[in-house]
């Protein structure tokens, strides 16, 4: 039985697609197209997963809906017979939360060189509610006021050697603030543990703030090194570079 390839709506926005969404409409349509059977096994699919050029001309004209997206390659596992869509150009806009004050870093990631955009902090005053509110708005009119492809957010954590619920659940209230701001622009958003980005930048879990803030002057080639809320903000942009990119 022939099967219908899946379709991209054409008033979609190819970014709030999953990748593994993005290349199952993709490997439908392309598999009848250029002979690729995803039931072949490894020995006669070798030739025919040679389909970069062929695939690229499909997926940039399937992706076009979203302009400021491009699709630069595809990998295919011979295994699996996965076709995994890589983003050419992407503004990511990285967030530290916090209750009194929320660092915030946008930059520009093409393939893996990084340009940066901007970056601040949004400080809180007056009542634990006011805070919260005020982190909302903060995060709201930088969406409003800068192109943004998708925002890394830090996951909650709380430490084993020294617990402090309460610190946690006021970072709780700063996340859902910040989220629910994003969720205003219809943005994808993802989170990593502080580990993970500080893994991904300096190359240990456990590394010190110090060591993050200037890895991330070196990686974006600033003058100086940002404050310290804005910089592990900009950190957890360049982690998820790493990790799409």
């Amino acid at each position: 039985m022939e099967r219908t390839p899946k379709r991209v709506p054409k008033n979609c926005s190819s970014s709030v697609f999953t990748l593994a969404k993005v290349a199952s409409f993709i490997f439908s349509d392309a598999s009848s197209k250029v002979g690729v059977n995803c039931k072949q096994g490894p020995h006669q699919g070798a030739q025919k997963s040679r389909i970069t050029i062929s695939l690229l001309s499909m997926v940039s004209s399937k992706l076009c809906c979203d302009k400021s997206i491009t699709a630069m390659g595809a990998i295919i596992s011979n295994k699996q017979r996965i076709i995994a869509v890589r983003i050419a150009t992407m503004n990511i806009l990285g967030v530290d939360p916090g209750s009194r004050i929320t660092g915030f870093g946008l930059i520009t990631a093409n393939k893996l060189k990084f340009n940066y955009v901007t970056s601040g902090c949004i400080r809180t005053q007056g009542d634990f509610n006011e805070r919260i509110v005020t982190i909302f708005r903060g995060i709201k009119e930088i969406l409003e006021k800068n192109k943004v492809d998708i925002v890394v957010i830090e996951r909650a954590f709380m430490r084993p050697d020294r617990p402090n619920p309460d610190a946690a659940i006021k970072l709780g209230h700063a996340r859902g603030a910040i989220i629910s701001a994003v969720g205003t622009q219809n943005l994808p958003i993802v989170d990593y543990s502080p580990n993970q980005i500080k893994k991904a930048i300096v190359g240990k879990g456990h590394a010190g703030k110090e060591q993050v803030s200037f890895m991330v002057q070196y990686l974006l080639k600033l003058n100086k090194a940002p404050q310290a809320d804005a910089a592990d903000a900009l950190a957890g942009a360049i982690c998820h570079a790493y990790h799409v990119l």
